[in-house]
């Protein structure tokens, strides 16, 4: 079952390969965009001994389709799985719930599309719906 979650967020794309935070384009109102399907995900990050990064809603909801590669791993840091020439990274991102430093797990899936050397977010994927809607909230 997929679903979409929608919210107003801040993204930058860039159209060269290499974008650095310090001369990263200045971000455009985007809307955030994403989707919720648990099918896409079959690798148990547990079982794998991945340990995930622990970051605030606002940071993730900064990703949005047309987000270049190099500003995603600016932004959120590599994949957790070891994805980093595919066109699909892979996330265990624990979310701040706010209530102190409490943290939610989630995974996200990022998947680029675009020429070979400039990809860019065409979808942003949930594995469910808690997590996808904890993000698109504004907090």
């Amino acid at each position: 079952m997929q679903s979409m979650i929608i919210a107003l967020g801040m993204a930058g794309a860039s159209i060269f390969g290499s974008t650095s935070p310090s001369r990263a384009p200045a971000p455009s109102a985007v809307p955030y965009v994403a989707h919720v399907d648990a099918s896409k995900f079959h690798r148990d990050p547990w079982r794998l001994g991945k340990h995930g990064v622990t970051l605030p809603a606002s940071r993730i909801r900064e990703l949005a389709p047309g987000t270049s590669k190099d500003l995603v791993y600016s932004l959120i840091g590599p994949p957790n799985f070891h994805e980093g020439i595919t066109r699909t990274w892979n996330y265990l991102i624990f979310v701040y719930t706010g209530r102190g430093l409490d943290t939610v797990p989630c995974r996200m899936q990022l998947h680029f599309t675009g020429k070979l050397g400039f990809p860019v977010v065409d979808t942003i994927t949930w594995q469910t719906k808690a997590c996808a809607e904890r993000v698109g909230s504004v907090s």
